[in-house]
């Protein structure tokens, strides 16, 4: 062991320096990354380059750590502490992988873990604090187990905050490197020191998002060292009685169901078939948040004497596995999920023990169900035949149970089920596809998203839901916000973003009143400050960010480079900045049309993004660097494309050079799209030639700089003279112009400034001065070609009449 102090070498488990005598720290348990990192997670993370390049991501921050450690490890042996500090990280990271969190540290006597990198996780709030409440009950357990043996009163407390951070490069070891966006990191380690031994303390931030799935106790608002401002803490205290989305949006108070009703009418139908015998199964697609989970309440509400069971797979559920087909039995069981071991069992023998005389089958279910008190004994079956076993006593059940009364099953999310559930949906599927299970009074509803399709999907009946209808979209804006004519302007702003998803459209109403920005209540709200652009709420940012960080990584690479390009996307142009052959692209434009996330529009070569936020969140996901080299890309690209005609473009490759960080190249076209969009549209040329000013001042003078800076400023001159300019301004403008065309020693740029400059006062009535710039810019030209000589009289000669004629 080497000292801190002095660096001398001491036999290993020395408390003391021999040399200095200084305290020396117990041993420390560093794991490598790839040793404590479930293979499946390490495959995941491995498998996008994404993950390895970087990225920004939505997280929320975990650190936990061991209460007054130093004093305990004094009072052990270095050997007896080493030994605890091990059962101490099993615990702490097989809580973390549980719900796909990352470790992204070891801190000597904790952990820091990261939920939501390098895999993006919709809900990484929610698995977060899961985790921490995991884990707070196994080292309860841990801490008795130590006070008992030890005497020593073993505690951990953990902190939790939520925000953006960019996760840098990760190697091949899975060595992370995390860069915290702002204080995220650092409040959620002063959140674990706030927290009580034993205790879990979040910010506001986390509490917001997972509020209603957690219970926390609001411990008011603290100063804390590093933050500008106070930050509200709270402690999180256990589950909540929320389970999912819709049960949220229900304690929130349902808004109206809209734009449904052909849908719910399709769904009836497939009822009123399974009522006579006919098994029926419908498949809902749609994108998050588009209704799927609302029109499958709407229609289960109206069902009336059917029997419902529901499941819903777990975003963290791929690891869990028969998840969902256990939620089901449970319901074909009539067991609720905290019935004690003696009614499972009942339940389990009712159903299964008088007609089914299968123990292996029993037993499995016994081991399912949680309430084996026994090893299962050895069957001497494979495990594909245990598991087939498994499978058709299931589907004995749900025959069993569509003998008595008409049954709905329900499973939501299948895009996240586990394989084992996947195998045995598929399995009932086929059954009620099949000609035997005529006389069956089932309906199997169930919800996916586009990126996924089971193998049964083309057989069934899909509903794919679209977004809503303008006229639609109006009458869900009317019953979150209210029909104030003043909220006319914040209501086009919504639906323009939301483009028909009534979930984008609730969460941003929602973000706005969090904010501030309307006060009020649901219909009744009013505006309380100005209406800037709508900011992405991050509860939609973390759905379409998890989303694209699903696709395979050539799409995702495909999509990202998309969303550099903008919301339109010429193929021809995108093939130069990804560099894929074209049977290879075509392919995956393809898959992402599948998605609905990128699909090709009426213009021919050309794709678009399905939806805006879609097309947001892919860009600002992507490091700056990253973004800067595919913006870069794609104005050579442009270049290449349109040759002599780019001047057309100008623009575009401003926009893209202006993005690249390549300011001189910027300030060219800039100041080429100031003087060709002027005439149709004033304002944006004024934009575009203020703008290489401000591109200027950061790029070296040379003469080329100083000629921007001369011609861009004539051409605001212009459109002043074009759009109306203030006197003021017009003058200010003309005597800076002024002093760079006499640094230039340009004879020409000054006289076309003199003649712009002088016009534009011609026309303010000021002819006298529109005269003396003519004579001095006739002056000028005195000495130059003929046709420029004869420009600058041409000027004069007006002015002269000008004068004449007053």
């Amino acid at each position: 062991m080497s000292c801190p102090s002095c660096g001398h070498e001491n036999p290993a488990g020395a408390r003391f320096c021999n040399d200095c005598g200084a305290h020396l720290a117990a041993p420390t348990i560093t794991p490598e990354p790839r040793s404590y990192t479930p293979r499946h997670l390490a495959e995941k993370i491995l498998a996008s380059q994404s993950a390895l390049r970087g990225e920004r991501k939505l997280v929320t921050v975990l650190f936990a750590d061991v209460v007054r450690s130093m004093e305990l490890a004094e009072r052990v042996d270095p050997e007896e502490w080493h030994r605890l500090l091990d059962r101490l990280f099993r615990i702490l990271a097989g809580g973390v992988h549980r719900y796909e969190g990352t470790i992204n540290q070891y801190t000597g006597d904790g952990i820091m873990a990261l939920f939501g990198a390098p895999i993006a996780h919709e809900d990484h709030a929610q698995r977060a604090c899961a985790a921490a409440l995991d884990l707070a009950r196994e080292l309860g357990a841990l801490a008795e187990d130590v006070r008992r043996e030890s005497g020593l009163e073993f505690a951990v407390r953990m902190g939790l905050n939520s925000g953006e951070v960019v996760v840098g490069r990760i190697g091949d070891d899975l060595r992370m490197d995390y860069t915290a966006q702002g204080h995220v990191v650092g409040l959620a380690a002063r959140m674990q020191q706030l927290a009580p031994p034993g205790g879990i303390t979040v910010t506001e931030q986390t509490a917001r998002l997972a509020e209603g799935f957690f219970d926390f106790l609001d411990r008011g608002e603290q100063n804390l060292k590093g933050a500008s401002a106070p930050v509200r803490v709270f402690e999180l205290r256990g589950p909540g009685q929320i389970r999912s989305r819709l049960e949220s949006s229900r304690a929130r108070g349902f808004s109206r169901f809209v734009g449904r009703e052909h849908e719910l009418g399709l769904l009836e139908r497939a009822l009123r078939e399974a009522q006579s015998g006919r098994p029926a199964i419908v498949l809902v697609t749609a994108d998050p948040g588009a209704g799927k989970s609302r029109l499958c309440h709407e229609f289960v509400e109206r069902t009336g004497g059917a029997a419902l069971h529901y499941a819903r797979a777990l975003s963290h559920g791929r690891m869990l596995p028969f998840h969902v087909m256990v939620a089901l039995a449970r319901g074909l069981l009539d067991v609720a999920e905290g019935a004690s071991s003696p009614a499972v069992r009942d339940a389990l023998r009712r159903s299964f023990g008088s007609d089914h005389s299968d123990p292996i089958v029993l037993d499995f279910w016994f081991d399912l169900l949680g309430v084996s008190d026994r090893a299962p004994a050895p069957s001497g079956l494979d495990p594909e035949a245990r598991r087939d076993r498994l499978f058709r006593s299931f589907l004995d059940l749900i025959r069993a149970r569509a003998r008595r009364e008409l049954t709905v099953l329900w499973v939501e999310d299948l895009h996240w089920l586990d394989p084992a559930s996947e195998a045995a949906l598929e399995m009932l599927a086929e059954h009620l596809l099949a000609p035997e299970s005529a006389g069956s009074r089932i309906l199997l509803l169930a919800t996916t998203r586009p990126e996924y399709r089971p193998v049964w999907s083309p057989r069934v009946e899909g509903l794919a839901l679209a977004p809503l209808t303008p006229q639609d979209s109006r009458t869900l804006l009317d019953d979150c916000l209210g029909s104030d004519p003043m909220l006319a302007p914040l209501r086009a702003k919504i639906d323009a973003r939301a483009r028909g998803n009534p979930l984008f459209v609730e969460e941003m109403i929602r973000s706005l009143v969090e904010r501030g920005v309307v006060l009020g209540e649901r219909r009744a709200y009013r505006l309380a400050g100005p209406i800037e652009e709508i900011t992405l709420p991050e509860t939609v940012q973390a759905v379409l960010a998890s989303r694209i960080d699903r696709l395979p990584d050539r799409d995702k690479e495909v999509l990202q480079a998309a969303a550099v390009v903008g919301r339109d996307v010429p193929v021809e142009l995108l093939r130069a900045v990804v560099d894929l052959p074209a049977p290879a692209l075509a392919a995956s434009l393809a898959r992402l049309s599948t998605a609905e996330l990128l699909g090709p529009t009426e213009s021919p070569g050309e794709h678009a993004f399905r939806h805006p936020l879609a097309q947001e969140v892919a860009y600002r996901t992507q490091l700056l660097e990253r973004r800067r080299s595919t913006h870069a890309a794609i104005a050579r690209a442009l270049l290449a494309i349109h040759g002599p005609a780019a001047a057309t473009h100008a623009a575009l490759l401003a926009h893209h050079f202006d993005e690249a960080g390549e300011r001189l190249e910027a300030a060219r076209w800039h100041e080429q799209a100031g003087r060709r969009i002027a005439r149709s549209d004033p304002a944006d040329g004024v934009r575009h030639c203020r703008r290489v000013t401000t591109l200027l001042a950061a790029v070296p003078e040379s003469r080329e700089t100083l000629m921007l800076e001369l011609t861009s400023r004539i051409a605001l001159l212009e459109i002043g003279r074009l759009a109306g300019i203030e006197a003021r301004d017009a003058q200010d403008l003309f005597d800076e112009a002024r002093a760079v065309a006499e640094r230039l020693h340009d004879r020409a740029g000054h006289a076309f400034l003199l003649t712009s400059y002088g016009r534009l006062r011609g026309l303010a009535g000021d002819v006298g001065q529109y005269l003396a710039c003519a004579e001095r810019a006739a002056e000028l030209a005195d000495t130059s070609d003929a046709a420029f000589e004869f420009e600058m009289r041409s000027v004069l000669a007006h002015a002269q009449l000008g004068v004449g004629l007053l």
